[in-house]
């Protein structure tokens, strides 16, 4: 930067017209860049690589899952009901749902990290609500697989599909891993 307003200042000082040529070197060695225009994940979610090959949208990718029964709880469910559940569905997370509003999502880990590290007595009826992961990432129907991979690639485990459009209510209409979007590639896109 400071070398090309070096370059502006003196093409003004000596009053260069628009034919002049100027060089002007840019010393850079490229790695304050290592995280954005070198790093592919980076690049592809903001776009830069465009769509590879498939620009199918969620509610495509939802229409050929597996159908698979969805689950929900609320946050005020006993911990060992929730673990039951899971356990009995073989399933890793679910949303927590309240009045048709997603409040977030609680994850095996979670429940894991809570009965283990938990610095208080477990009870039979202790509920969920202070292990809810508030922060979930979610998307509408309409939303590209693009955007999803973006939302894996920052480390997502699972996006949830809500409704869209101002819709309130409804929770969720779908749970998507990375194995689903790798299967609707690997099916659909190649």
């Amino acid at each position: 930067g400071s070398a090309v307003l070096g370059a502006i200042k003196y093409a003004k000082k000596e009053q260069l017209g628009e034919d002049a040529t100027i060089v002007v070197l840019l010393p850079d060695s490229g790695s304050r860049y290592l995280s954005k225009v070198f790093n592919d994940d980076w690049m592809r979610e903001m776009g830069f690589f465009g769509q590879v090959g498939c620009d199918a949208s969620i509610a495509e990718v939802l229409k050929v899952k597996p159908k698979q029964e969805l689950f929900s709880v609320r946050p005020d469910d006993a911990m060992v009901t929730v673990i039951s559940l899971m356990k009995q569905h073989d399933i890793s997370q679910v949303p927590v749902v309240s009045d048709g509003e997603l409040l977030g999502i609680v994850r095996e880990l979670d429940l894991l990290n809570h009965m283990l590290m938990g610095s208080h007595e477990h009870t039979a009826r202790e509920s969920i609500a202070e292990i809810v992961q508030r922060d979930v990432k979610t998307v509408t129907p309409d939303a590209s697989l693009d955007q999803v991979m973006g939302m894996f690639v920052k480390g997502g485990d699972v996006v949830l599909v809500v409704p869209g459009n101002g819709h309130k209510g409804s929770g969720v209409l779908g749970i998507l891993t990375k194995i689903d979007i790798l299967d609707y590639v690997a099916t659909y896109c190649m």
